[in-house]
């Protein structure tokens, strides 16, 4: 009777332990949004003959302007790119991650310089600037990964991400109107950092689309923090964030210094 009654005791201890010992998810969950991340160009280039003897021809981002999220038209700023992440990540644990489908919505390139587009697209001018159009999504993901950091404030969360963009497009002479025909890139990028909160440097804030996705705050926001690059091999497109101007960027700094340091405070009181 004893010895039963001692295993029991015995097996009751070991349960309590197994449950209350630190965990190595002992952070918040991090979850995610479906949305569209907002994005400018910080530099791109194409090689249109691979390894052949033709350097990298630069290009530049153009705003779009406008863009349709299926509620009309709205003001975009300065943003070139958008990319629409179509799923959403739940319940990612401390140092887990989570792959999720993403479309290229929209890309915007125009060659920094007239070109002798003539040469490279029978018809085109000998002196043109060059642009993308019909850009099209062939399937791309995007793995996020959540930080190893015991974060005690989920609006805290950060981490990193890796993207592999599949695409194709056409470019197409802006006075001449010569469009090659379609042309295929997978682009991959690895390592680029995110968090919930807007940094000093942010894309427009556009409410239900890039920002307070649960409806109260930035919780369930997904923010690319710094530059993203993304390599085809024969091409990069390195993108980042519009920086803000006036009064809107002295408040960005004041809460992006106010939560770099409630980040600070909040990992020395974790450990």
């Amino acid at each position: 009777m004893l010895l039963r009654l001692s295993n029991l005791i015995c097996g009751l201890m070991i349960t309590m332990g197994l449950v209350l010992q630190p965990s190595s998810a002992s952070g918040g969950f991090v979850n995610i949004m479906a949305g569209y991340d907002l994005l400018v160009t910080d530099s791109a280039s194409f090689d249109f003959d691979g390894i052949g003897p033709l350097l990298p021809i630069p290009f530049v981002g153009v705003p779009l302007g406008t863009f349709n999220f299926g509620a009309g038209s709205v003001n975009t700023g300065a943003t070139d790119t958008i990319v629409h992440r179509s799923e959403p990540v739940t319940n990612l644990a401390d140092g887990a991650s989570q792959t999720i489908d993403i479309q290229m919505a929209a890309l915007y390139l125009q060659t920094q310089n007239q070109i002798n587009w003539g040469a490279l697209a029978p018809g085109g001018n000998a002196n043109e600037y060059v642009k993308t159009v019909n850009v099209q999504d062939l399937g791309s993901t995007m793995t996020i990964t959540n930080s190893v950091a015991n974060v005690v404030d989920p609006l805290l969360e950060y981490g990193t991400f890796d993207s592999i963009i599949k695409i194709k497009f056409q470019l197409q002479g802006v006075t001449s109107l010569v469009t090659t025909g379609f042309i295929e890139k997978t682009f991959t990028q690895t390592g680029a950092d995110w968090s919930h909160i807007p940094g000093i440097s942010v894309p427009l804030l556009i409410n239900s689309v890039n920002s307070n996705l649960n409806g109260s705050n930035h919780l369930n926001d997904f923010f690319l923090s710094g530059l993203a690059t993304h390599d085809a091999g024969d091409g990069t497109h390195v993108v980042g964030v519009p920086e803000p101007t006036s009064m809107f960027a002295i408040g960005l700094a004041c809460m992006a210094a106010g939560g770099g340091f409630a980040r600070r405070r909040r990992l020395q009181q974790a450990t």
